[in-house]
């Protein structure tokens, strides 16, 4: 019984912690990006580079990409609907799902 509550005490204080360290919603800056799948502009969320980590000790780089709609066959109207929000065109953004890209060449220990 001793045994199972050390486990238990270990394994919710491991993911208090992660909870913690992963919890990269903090001051995380989003730009909205419009991309281009070919046929559509769409419309995207990129985060800033942030790092992500794989346990305690160690961590890589990450960028978010939220994918929302597509917005238009024209990139002005695919603008025009953005409106007066600070965003940014990448038409290498291709696609109509999430990921988040890892740079795990830059691993880094702490």
């Amino acid at each position: 019984m001793k045994k199972n509550f050390q486990t238990l005490t270990s394994i919710l204080f491991t993911r208090l912690f992660i909870n913690i360290i992963f919890d990269k919603h903090l001051n995380l800056e989003i730009m909205k990006t419009i991309g281009f799948n070919g046929t559509f502009y769409t419309l995207w969320e990129v985060s800033a580079p942030y790092k992500l980590y794989i346990n305690k000790h160690t961590f890589y780089m990450a960028v978010d990409y939220t994918y929302f709609k597509r917005m238009s066959l024209c990139l002005e109207s695919a603008k025009r609907q953005i409106g007066d929000f600070n965003y940014n065109v990448d038409l290498n953004l291709k696609g109509n799902s999430s990921w988040i890209q890892r740079n795990e060449k830059d691993t880094f220990l702490i």
